[in-house]
């Protein structure tokens, strides 16, 4: 039996989560361009990034980070998505209407 490596997380969103984005609603994706970090959120990410760039950050610190940063590229995907998809439909009302 071959060795199995795990998909890295693009991949894995490529494979379960970008094609459902792609169809979704025109008010779905509205509503996930409404999605943000609160300011709270991200004054800690901030002294977060702060401390990681003077190398004080602890092992605790570096794994919240890390999940920042996931959260952050997941809500930039997500946005994506949903722009493309407003974008999609807008084209299909501009054909059906001409």
């Amino acid at each position: 039996m071959g060795s199995m490596v795990a998909p890295n997380k693009d991949i894995l969103w490529d494979r379960v989560i970008s094609p459902s984005l792609s169809r979704m609603s025109a008010p779905a994706a509205r509503a996930i361009l409404t999605i943000r970090l609160a300011k709270s959120e991200i004054k800690r990410f901030t002294l977060l990034s702060s401390r990681a760039k003077r190398g004080t950050l602890t092992e605790n610190e570096r794994a919240e980070m890390e999940l920042y940063l996931d959260i952050g590229n997941l809500l930039t995907l997500m946005h994506s998505q949903a722009r493309i998809a407003l974008k999609r439909r807008r084209s299909r009302s501009r054909r059906k209407a001409a």
